[in-house]
């Protein structure tokens, strides 16, 4: 397969569900010329098959435009979360003190980048929990509304992880909101050292459901 009309770089795939032309046109509601007026404006990236000739499109890419369409006086939510691991004060390790260290880098891109913040969200709460995290309810309330454009995080993981980040992910763009990571690795080894407790953690949870 490859990029139809040059729109994208032949190196990069479709990550979603893939929809034919047809199938496209309909899921966003317009015509086919006006399907094809998305694609010459750049609106819309499509794909073409080079064994048989048809257009596809990523659904991912359909849940976007129609995220675009809103109204851009909606909120843009910058949201940190930092685990609980345990105090240790002077150390300057503190759960506070790493939250507030995140948002400082996460407010720091923003203004360098230009993208304005209109609210700074914070949980300390661990990925696989939503246990205490009244700021991710405050979200979820918020997008419910209609009152959000854009959800900003500094890795895919301060939402959630797993199979939890690709639902909450799901989640924001069918309600026309857009996630923006800022980095994509985990390259601090305070992320690195959460994701060990939370594999930890489930190995130990399945053992207890096979009864090992």
């Amino acid at each position: 397969m490859e990029a139809a009309d040059n729109t994208r770089p032949l190196a990069e795939f479709p990550t979603g569900e893939l929809v034919y032309k047809k199938g496209a046109a309909e899921f966003l509601g317009v015509s086919l010329k006006t399907l094809d007026r998305y694609v010459k404006a750049g609106r819309l990236r499509h794909w073409k098959n080079v064994v048989n000739g048809r257009i596809y499109y990523d659904k991912q890419d359909l849940l976007k435009l129609i995220g675009s369409k809103l109204p851009q006086t909606r909120l843009v939510i910058a949201y940190c979360r930092a685990a609980p691991f345990p105090d240790r004060g002077a150390a300057g390790v503190s759960v506070l003190a790493r939250l507030q260290a995140q948002t400082d880098r996460v407010i720091g891109y923003c203004t360098a980048a230009g993208v304005r913040v209109d609210e700074i969200i914070q949980d300390t709460g661990k990925a696989g929990s939503l246990a205490g995290r009244s700021g991710l309810d405050k979200i979820f309330d918020l997008v419910l509304r209609k009152q959000v454009s854009m959800v900003i995080v500094e890795t895919p993981d301060r939402l959630a992880r797993f199979a939890g980040a690709e639902i909450l992910e799901r989640f924001l763009t069918w309600h026309g909101v857009e996630l923006h990571v800022i980095q994509k690795t985990l390259y601090l080894e305070e992320y690195r050292e959460e994701l060990k407790e939370d594999l930890s953690y489930l190995i130990l949870e399945s053992r207890a459901l096979i009864g090992d």
